[in-house]
């Protein structure tokens, strides 16, 4: 039972994995600067435009939205890096 509970929480894990590696592939937003797509590796993982190097920060900050709370904005945002610094660490676990 232990091994098909271990089984089961792999297969989650990898699922999970895949997603946000799907993810991390799909074009957010134009750069503010040279207008190239920034992907969600760009904006999340690295911070910065693959092709001019700017900072993406201000692409994180949202415009005003009605009904926006700004503290589950910054909740969301810090789920997904700890996401991102999972999977991170899982891959390297994983190759090491």
């Amino acid at each position: 039972m232990r091994l098909q509970a271990a089984q089961e929480r792999e297969q989650a894990t990898a699922r999970t994995f895949s997603a946000f590696a799907e993810r991390s592939r799909q074009e957010l937003a134009t750069c503010p600067r040279c207008r190239k797509p920034v992907l969600g590796s760009d904006l999340l993982i690295s911070g910065r435009c693959a092709d001019c190097a700017r900072p993406l920060t201000s692409l994180l900050v949202p415009t005003r939205f009605p009904g926006l709370v700004h503290d589950e904005y910054v909740a969301l945002l810090g789920a997904i890096a700890v996401l991102a610094g999972l999977a991170l660490a899982a891959s390297e676990n994983d190759n090491g």
